[in-house]
């Protein structure tokens, strides 16, 4: 499980970025991971539960994990569109250009993860 490295390595950047500003404690960490990351969300955030136990710092922490929708470029058309994400509310069908119709889309960005914010006292 490469999330839990993904996770020790948060810590570590959340525990400079504490020491940095004489923080003794962080109460919310918001990260922002793309939908083509290649990091599942579950285990992203069982790994950081578990660092919470042995980290005092992180210890209560929320860890607030934003999702965006994935963004697309057609392939025939060129329009960069953003879908929702298959869901209850938004049933797994084959992906179409909204411009053009055409099923020929191909991901664009979102392979990122970003610590965004950091909640401390």
């Amino acid at each position: 499980m490469h999330e839990m490295s993904l996770v020790q390595s948060l810590a570590a950047q959340v525990r400079a970025l504490a020491e940095q500003h004489g923080a003794s404690r962080v109460n919310v960490v918001s990260v922002l991971m793309g939908p083509f990351a290649g990091v599942v969300p579950d285990s992203f955030r069982f790994a950081f539960e578990a660092l919470q136990k042995e980290d005092p710092l992180l210890a209560g922490a929320v860890l607030e994990l934003r999702q965006p929708d994935p963004r697309y470029l057609c392939l025939d058309c060129g329009e960069a569109c953003t879908l929702p994400q298959p869901g209850p509310e938004a049933p797994e069908t084959q992906a179409r250009c909204p411009a053009c119709a055409s099923p020929r889309l191909s991901p664009w960005g979102g392979t990122e993860l970003i610590l965004q914010q950091i909640r401390m006292e």
